[in-house]
């Protein structure tokens, strides 16, 4: 999201839907941005809790619980970290849900067709929205780093893949 699109997350007000594995790898990253605050939306709510009381900071507070418990105020990223896309769902959200008025979308998962995720947050007027692509190639990267001592070029990469798939 930083490399490849250039969003800045300082002071955003970050929701993160899943509580699961990749939601767990990603935290850290995010918090070093220093947003203005995450939740964790899932659809097992004392799990999104326990997880987010795992990085609890001064910093920057993170707080969960399920999908209808997500705070009114307007969120400035949505980050998909569910698999609800691969059963071509959507996570059962509040239709209360607000949005700041540069809101972005980013779904973990990736592929030719736009996931329900990304046509929901379309719908709702969200300004870009992404799919985790970006992502993945960041990870080969940080694996190329590990076995050859180098940083590769990415955004390149990320553009030539997203040509040869038709977006």
């Amino acid at each position: 999201m930083t490399v490849n699109a250039g969003w800045l997350l300082r002071d955003a007000r970050i929701l993160i839907l899943g509580a699961g594995g990749a939601v767990r790898g990603v935290i850290p990253a995010l918090l070093a941005e220093v947003p203005h605050c995450l939740f964790l939306a899932n659809r097992t709510p004392e799990r999104a809790r326990q997880l987010a009381q795992q990085w609890t900071s001064d910093a920057v507070p993170v707080s969960g619980g399920g999908y209808q418990e997500v705070p009114t105020e307007p969120w400035d990223l949505i980050i998909n970290g569910t698999s609800t896309g691969l059963s071509n769902e959507m996570p059962a959200l509040s239709s209360s849900m607000a949005f700041a008025p540069q809101c972005r979308a980013y779904d973990m998962a990736y592929g030719r067709a736009p996931t329900p995720f990304m046509e929901w947050a379309s719908a709702h007027g969200v300004v870009e929205v992404l799919d985790g692509l970006g992502m993945l190639v960041e990870q080969a990267a940080e694996s190329f780093f590990l076995w050859r001592g180098e940083h590769p070029e990415t955004t390149s990469v990320v553009s030539s893949l997203r040509a040869a798939s038709g977006d």
